[in-house]
């Protein structure tokens, strides 16, 4: 049915997706992502059930997409690769869809009027607008984000714009009568098909409210004629959106490792299919109080970042242009606008931005509006000779948003070399025993866990447990499994509904369940965890990357630091395709921030550095042993690693703590000069600081520097002439030092 639709304009929608697809792919994350994208492999590798709702349809079509012979893609790249395909095909969708809307003159449910600036020759100008538009988007900061790993959003966005597009096809039909002709149905059977599918894929389709009564208010004069064929589309409605959650509780009953919520019986498959465990708290939504209006803030900021200045010009030129030219279609856009934008600013999630590409599909149309307004008045004028120079300067400019684009978000985008999240898990996994238990406070490490665990095949009997979800229902729910297969102790707590939708009880039951789960378990399993918590009688024993739970006292082993680390790669595109390239590594970019790109995905850049701080702990960690073990050498060595990678997820008081340690270090193991250059450093950054004078002075003393040492010990002891480390200080300097140290003591210093 859609080639019908196609027909001559394949060429343009076919090079749109091809472009699109080959950016993509220059850009394809190599392995997993951060956030949920490892749930989502592990979940599509096995045909498990992913965390709720359970996002059936998305991991029906990827199964099926997984059995694609793509040579050169290993599993991961393969489903990454298929975002991509629905990223592509919803900027090829949007290419026919505005053209259709440039064919109709942007007439909506009207008689259709060709204008004299769609004759022949100036077709290609049109199709050019529609061509960059749809491209503009394609490279548009959201999209191409979610269009290099495997998520569910380039999917929704790709239904999003077949709704939008059979609507178009449907309106430029006519008036809507009472009695429907056929290709009204099958225009309409299309909206309502892939309308439906949405309910099967994402909760965010609930952005499509105002357009669903918009429309039903529109088609109030045909339902009461056409009850039959409306009645059959409600079905059609329901049945696309309901059938692929049937696959779900049979699945489940066959207790694959991805069995989220255990929904095999009815009450458990409701409360899976529903996602109670975060739509019924009221404290995930807002509306109008500050965080509203930030929110709102943050969704103008990002809409900036999809088309910048020039692109924001011609999109309000277009909302002006479609308001008096056919309020029909501008009050259709706007419904799409409003409904995507209104739940993606009272919604609080981590992957906020995600839920307003729909409203950048919208404003690419209103992009091309613009256009089409700025280049009817150019033409109008009727410049002779120089309008050819005239379209060329509009085609160019076209070319130049497309390009600025392109470049633009290239860094930010390139995943290509990007093993970080890979790398995490794997990191993590070295670091505990076959059989233990790992509970971790951040999302990305367990996915990491998972990814490597599934998909690779390291240590895959290690039970994973985020620490913050014991209050969820769905998570004790995942655990049972455990409880008969490995012998695994659960604690009899469990939280009311009513608790269930206040944080702070859900932190005190996590708190409480955590302390249970640990004590009855740590006799018959080993539990290691990347975040620890203290109770009372329990040991942590730092154990490489995280930390080790124990009823007694154990010496740490040093191999578990023995990490593997590969080399990631960022290009920036300087010019077209000529690319700067540098290299980094999670231990090695020395806190510079390389990877901190200018989004809204506050959860991925969160997490990325927990995992940085993760590291710098297990470096801390280790420098503590060796500087125990009176290895000072190594341990300022791994001081140093540690405080390369400092970040704000340290307090300044813990900042500090490591930087002292690193120059003690350095102090201790005798290399006085780099002790000395670094001690005057810190002496910069914290000014005044009777810590870092007291080791100063000792650098100086060490290194000869007798005046300099004895300048700062008598300013201290100006301050506080009974100050007992400085005195002591002092004492060793006369002893060794002799006349040399007395010459510099001041007159009115008791110690002359």
């Amino acid at each position: 049915m859609l080639s019908d639709f196609i027909n001559k304009k394949s060429v343009g929608f076919s090079l749109i997706v091809f472009l699109a697809l080959l950016v993509y792919y220059l850009t394809l994350t190599p392995t997993m992502f951060w956030i949920d994208a490892a749930i989502y492999l592990t979940t599509i590798k096995e045909f498990g059930i992913a965390y709720p709702p359970g996002f059936p349809l998305y991991i029906i079509v990827a199964k099926l997409w997984s059995f694609l012979p793509l040579p050169g893609f290993n599993f991961a790249q393969k489903i990454n690769f298929l975002s991509s395909v629905f990223a592509g095909l919803t900027a090829g969708f949007l290419y026919l869809t505005i053209r259709k809307l440039f064919e109709n003159n942007f007439s909506f449910f009207g008689r259709v009027i060709i204008p004299s600036d769609s004759k022949p020759q100036n077709r290609h100008l049109i199709n050019a607008i529609a061509f960059f538009s749809a491209l503009i988007f394609a490279f548009s900061h959201s999209l191409w984000y979610q269009a290099t790993y495997s998520e569910v959003y380039t999917f929704h966005a790709f239904l999003a714009v077949l709704i939008i597009y059979f609507l178009v096809f449907f309106a430029k039909e006519g008036e809507i009568k009472a009695g429907l002709n056929a290709r009204q149905k099958k225009f309409l059977f299309g909206v309502f098909l892939f309308y439906g599918l949405t309910f099967a894929n994402h909760p965010m389709t609930v952005g499509f409210l105002p357009l669903s009564i918009w429309l039903i208010f529109s088609l109030k004069k045909a339902i009461p004629a056409n009850k039959k064929f409306f009645i059959f589309l409600a079905l059609v409605f329901l049945f696309s959106g309901f059938l692929p959650y049937v696959y779900i509780p049979f699945r489940s009953l066959q207790n694959p490792v991805m069995d989220w919520g255990n929904p095999e019986n009815l009450k458990n498959f409701i409360n899976h299919a529903a996602a109670r465990h975060w739509t019924g708290q009221s404290n995930l939504f807002v509306l109008f109080d500050r965080k509203f209006f930030e929110n709102l803030g943050n969704w103008l900021s990002l809409t900036y970042h999809q088309f910048y200045s020039i692109g924001i010009a011609f999109i309000l030129t277009g909302v002006i242009y479609l308001f008096f030219k056919s309020r029909r279609i501008f009050n259709f856009l706007l419904s799409m606008i409003l409904g995507a934008a209104f739940w993606g600013v009272v919604y609080i999630t981590g992957e906020y931005e995600s839920w307003l590409i729909p409203t950048y599909i919208v404003m690419a149309i209103f992009l091309a509006g613009g256009f089409y307004l700025f280049s009817s008045w150019i033409l109008n004028l009727r410049l002779g000779r120089l309008n050819f120079l005239s379209k060329a300067a509009m085609a160019a400019l076209l070319i130049f948003l497309t390009l600025s684009n392109l470049k633009n978000n290239w860094l930010t985008m390139d995943r290509s070399a990007n093993f970080y999240p890979e790398e995490a898990g794997h990191n993590i996994l070295k670091s505990v025993e076959d059989g233990s238990i790992v509970i971790s406070e951040a999302g990305a490490a367990l996915n990491s866990i998972i990814y490597n665990q599934m998909i690779l095949g390291e240590k895959s009997d290690v039970i994973f447990i985020h620490r913050n979800s014991f209050w969820a229902p769905w998570m004790r729910q995942n655990l049972k499994k455990y409880e008969k297969e490995k012998g695994l102790f659960l604690p009899d707590l469990d939280i009311s509904e009513e608790n269930l939708k206040d944080k702070k009880k859900q932190s005190e039951f996590n708190n409480s369940y955590l302390e249970a789960f640990i004590r009855g378990n740590l006799n018959k399993f080993k539990i290691y965890t990347v975040m620890p918590d203290v109770f009372e009688e329990i040991k942590i024993i730092p154990a490489g990357f995280g930390y080790k739970y124990s009823f007694r006292d154990k010496e740490p082993n040093v191999d578990d630091w023995n990490f593997d680390f590969k080399i990631s790669k960022f290009c920036d595109l300087s010019w077209l395709f000529k690319k700067e390239c540098f290299e980094t590594g999670m231990d090695m970019d020395n806190g510079k921030n390389y990877y901190q790109p200018p989004d809204v995905q506050i959860q991925s850049n969160k997490e990325f550095n927990e995992i940085r701080a993760g590291y710098a702990s297990s470096y801390k960690n280790l420098a503590d042993i060796f500087s125990f073990q009176k290895k000072f050498s190594e341990a300022a060595y791994y001081y140093e690693r540690a405080v390369n990678l400092l970040n704000e997820n340290f307090t300044e008081e813990q900042k500090f703590d490591i930087r002292m340690r690193l120059g003690v270090s350095l102090l201790n193991g005798r290399q006085y000069k780099k002790a000395l250059d670094y001690f005057n450093d810190l002496n910069n950054r914290y000014p005044n600081n009777k810590e870092i004078n007291y080791f100063l002075a000792a650098a100086y003393k060490e290194s000869g520097m007798i005046k300099e040492a004895m300048g700062i010990i008598m300013t201290a002891l100006k301050i506080d002439q009974n100050d007992k480390d400085f005195q002591s200080l002092l004492g060793i300097i006369i002893k060794e030092k002799g006349g040399e140290a007395i010459k510099y003591l001041s007159p009115e210093n008791p110690a002359k």
